[in-house]
């Protein structure tokens, strides 16, 4: 055989080898749900994904999806896929189970989607229509305390709702919760959602004494508008809790947006809050607490941002802006922190800069402008004084945010004596020399708090 032959013969085999494999099929929500949910345009059904059979219908998304739950054994899982489509829900879920995935429409190929955290960021193509206020619509969680091995495990992804009036027209909601998450809800993933008008857009709550709280749960992409009370509230977790890509705007009752309590490690990353009427955001006896790169747009109330009883935390890009006629009474309030770092912030105000109950925490690059006389206040500042000839003194005004700890000052010129500084207060201090000089003497100075 020649060699061009044998060439031949081995590109052949190749192809040959190749066109037999079988193709990649794309894994979607339809090929690997265990029930589908889709809508005619006047009824809601649910169908089993192995076998194709019609298992619930209803006009009542809520019952449909409670008859799906139904079927799944006590410590069973299930993935429930909801085609794009509106619905309306006038009744609750209640989800008991060892795991439960609800999927919607346009999040393509979830389980690689996930895994490689590249979901497309479009609003999703499953719209709900919340029609009753006062209802839980999707309930999540234990009621025992801490059966060992009973962990609740919840993905939900790309849905949207909004409360709604027969005709669908947005409306205001007093107490419902679209998202209720019980007890030893753990492992989970809360993603690509938009939720308007409700209660409270997503709650913790523990239901049992001594409870077991949130464990590993991640919300992200989750935007939440027009609550009567909060976006995101939550009671406890017990460790790891991060909320990123999350926008929170204008709710009603006098509480914050976003609300993280009595938690360990906690992990806040690209929070946009738009309005609130007392409080944007708070985070309250937490531990291990990183909170980074927030917008706080409209800010008034109380305070915009709230640290208490928090130890060992970072607060770090923030920016904060009033509305232009409302401002918080305070930007940040502190109340007994321990190990609290704040830092990269600036801030419009017309009231006050902070609120501080306890140990001033470490400030770096914190900048608070104040409106009604136009000057900034830093927590570091910096610049060149003169003692004049034939004078000892003079007298600096620092526009530090609070009385500086921490000084440097560097003589431009030859000095006569010692320098050093002296009467240090909230506002200003002095530069002294135990010499006069007989010509100007520039000193450089720097402050921080």
């Amino acid at each position: 055989m020649s060699d061009k032959a044998f060439i031949y013969g081995l590109l052949g085999g190749a192809i040959a080898g190749y066109l037999a494999k079988p193709k990649h099929r794309q894994i979607t929500q339809e090929s690997v749900a265990s029930y589908i949910v889709f809508t005619d345009g006047s009824r809601y059904y649910a169908k089993s994904g192995d076998t194709g059979q019609i298992v619930a219908s209803d006009n009542d998304l809520g019952a449909v999806l409670q008859s799906v739950v139904n079927m799944v054994p006590d410590y069973g899982s299930a993935t429930i896929y909801i085609k794009p489509g509106q619905y309306d829900m006038f009744t609750g879920v209640r989800v008991a189970k060892a795991g439960l995935a609800i999927i919607g429409g346009w999040v393509w190929d979830w389980l690689g989607d996930w895994e490689r955290g590249n979901v497309p960021q479009t609003y999703p193509g499953v719209l709900i229509r919340l029609r009753a206020d006062g209802v839980k619509y999707f309930d999540f969680g234990w009621e025992d305390p801490n059966v060992p091995g009973r962990p609740m495990r919840v993905a939900m992804i790309g849905i949207g709702a909004y409360a709604s009036d027969a005709s669908g027209n947005v409306v205001r909601h007093t107490s419902s919760v679209f998202i209720y998450l019980r007890n030893r809800v753990r492992h989970s993933i809360f993603r690509q959602m938009f939720i308007v008008g409700v209660g409270y857009g997503i709650q913790h709550a523990k239901t049992v004494p001594d409870a077991t709280g949130l464990q590993d749960v991640y919300f992200e992409h989750v935007t939440c508008e027009y609550p009567y009370y909060k976006c995101i509230d939550l009671e406890q977790g017990d460790y790891n809790i991060r909320l990123v890509d999350v926008y929170a705007g204008w709710n009603t009752v006098d509480t914050a947006l976003v609300d993280v309590r009595n938690s360990f490690a906690v992990y806040v990353d690209r929070l946009w809050i738009l309005g609130g009427s007392q409080k944007a955001l708070r985070i309250e006896s937490c531990k291990r607490v990183v909170v980074r790169d927030i917008i706080i747009e409209s800010a008034k109330g109380s305070n915009a941002i709230e640290f208490a009883n928090t130890t060992d935390g970072v607060l770090d890009t923030v920016l904060v802006n009033y509305d232009g006629t409302n401002s918080p009474m305070y930007i940040l309030a502190l109340r007994t922190n321990t190990n609290v770092e704040v830092r990269n912030v600036y801030a419009k105000y017309k009231n006050n800069m902070y609120y501080l109950d306890g140990s001033m925490p470490r400030m770096i690059n914190v900048r608070f402008f104040n409106v009604n006389n136009n000057t900034e206040y830093r927590s570091e500042n910096r610049g060149v004084a003169t003692i004049p000839a034939g004078q000892t003194r003079v007298t600096v005004t620092h526009n530090i945010i609070t009385t500086p700890t921490k000084f440097q000052i560097t003589p431009l010129d030859q000095p006569p004596g010692k320098l050093w500084v002296e009467n240090i207060t909230s506002t200003s201090f002095d530069i002294v020399t135990d010499t006069a000089p007989t010509s100007n003497l520039n000193v450089a100075w720097y402050a921080e708090v």
